[in-house]
């Protein structure tokens, strides 16, 4: 997941990322959770209808943004997250747009 807006390293097609988003790859996901794809696609479709994430796949990239981090610490510095307020639900838990 992306701190700070970058591009997606590591993939033929990179997308550009903000802070709360990480591109993915069901295959990638797969060799390093060492499961099937129907079961990565079952538990991000899982994660989805619960609210934890939201998966945005197109035909050049997948990126999952995770609405329910309000923010970051890294000692001083507090990054926020710009999709807490616009995807928020309320299955994360507090009042929407937190």
């Amino acid at each position: 997941m992306q701190l700070t807006p970058t591009t997606g390293n590591g993939f033929r097609r990179p997308l550009s990322l903000n802070a709360g988003q990480a591109q993915y790859s069901e295959l990638q996901l797969q060799a390093e959770w060492r499961i099937g794809r129907k079961v990565i696609r079952r538990i991000l479709d899982e994660m989805e209808q619960v609210g934890l994430i939201k998966v945005e796949k197109s035909t050049v990239a997948s990126t999952l943004t995770f609405p329910c981090i309000r923010k970051w610490r890294f000692g001083d510095t507090v990054i926020v997250n710009p999709y807490r307020g616009s995807l928020y639900t309320d299955e994360c838990g507090g009042v929407k747009g937190e």
